[in-house]
């Protein structure tokens, strides 16, 4: 899932699926029921070189619930950088996006 750009190793392309059935990552699994996509943490200057999904708890309101959550295996390799996470206030997720070249040069919810 990754890609050697220079001196870095960085997440390779995925394109947007929009069957709910299907995974946009491969060997992810499945998000557990009743959970949903609430926060990522990022490692990337120039390029995505690693990201981790973190999911939550969907409460009877929709919001998600930060307390009750566990997190995907991470795509790409950490750098040893601390991760920029975005989201996690248990506002829903609505999307994520990115822009990409061979490598994913960014990402955001």
């Amino acid at each position: 899932m990754g890609w050697q750009v220079g001196r870095q190793q960085a997440v390779s392309v995925h394109n947007a699926v929009f069957d709910p059935k299907q995974h946009p990552f491969p060997n992810m699994g499945d998000r557990e029921a009743g959970y949903a996509v609430g926060a990522l943490a990022v490692d990337g200057e120039d390029l995505v070189n690693a990201l981790q999904i973190k999911f939550m708890r969907i409460n009877a309101d929709g919001t998600l619930d930060p307390s009750d959550s566990y997190t995907s295996p991470v795509i790409g390799n950490w750098t040893g950088k601390a991760p920029v996470v975005l989201g996690g206030t248990g506002a829903p997720v609505i999307g994520i996006h990115g822009r990409r070249g061979v490598v994913l040069d960014a990402v955001g919810l």
